[in-house]
């Protein structure tokens, strides 16, 4: 047999070998899993007047840090979730930490929640175990510079999504301009 050819049988096992062993673990591992919502996500949306937060959580892995005494020993949450209550109890009892735990400033001053809603969302089917809070505030601020908000630790990594819609009329046939000022980027201490 010939260099080359020893060569070109060697290189191509070494091919094959990697893309069995890259295919397997692909398809056999079980940390690869689809596209799955594992935190708790957020997005608080400003208007003239008028604040909405919608939340979704995970409420079986909520409900189970909520009723973990070591947590609340820890000082992770501020009271335990009793054990026994049917889905509207539970609802209520997780609906008030929402709102009470939740701390909203706008400008420097302190906006007080109440809640909306709690249902399923119908825009995640594929997350059946996802609860989404629905909170608002009314405020009579003209405009808005700087937004702080705090959700209960007991949710853990919040990912939040922020928005202030820009509302115009766009007349007919013709075009409308939008400017959006650029994002500054908070420097990590």
């Amino acid at each position: 047999m010939t260099k080359s050819a020893t060569f070109y049988i060697k290189h191509s096992f070494s091919v094959w070998l990697f893309f069995f062993i890259f295919s397997y673990s692909v398809l056999f591992s079980p940390s690869v899993t689809t596209h799955e919502l594992h935190e708790t996500n957020a997005r608080v949306t400003l208007r003239d007047g008028h604040l909405e937060i919608r939340i979704w959580v995970d409420v079986a892995r909520w409900t189970a840090k909520l009723q973990n005494s070591e947590a609340w020993l820890l000082g992770d949450i501020e009271r335990i979730m009793p054990l026994k209550l049917n889905k509207k109890q539970q609802d209520t009892f997780l609906g008030e930490i929402i709102t009470s735990q939740t701390s909203l400033i706008l400008n420097n001053q302190a906006v007080t929640l109440k809640q909306v809603s709690i249902s399923h969302p119908k825009t995640a089917p594929s997350h059946p175990k996802f609860k989404e809070f629905i909170v608002s505030a009314e405020h009579s601020l003209s405009s808005i510079h700087l937004l702080n908000i705090r959700f209960p630790k007991s949710l853990g990594v919040v990912h939040t999504n922020f928005i202030k819609p820009q509302y115009q009329m766009v007349p007919a046939g013709q075009d409308a301009q939008l400017s959006f000022s650029p994002r500054k980027h908070k420097e990590n201490k």
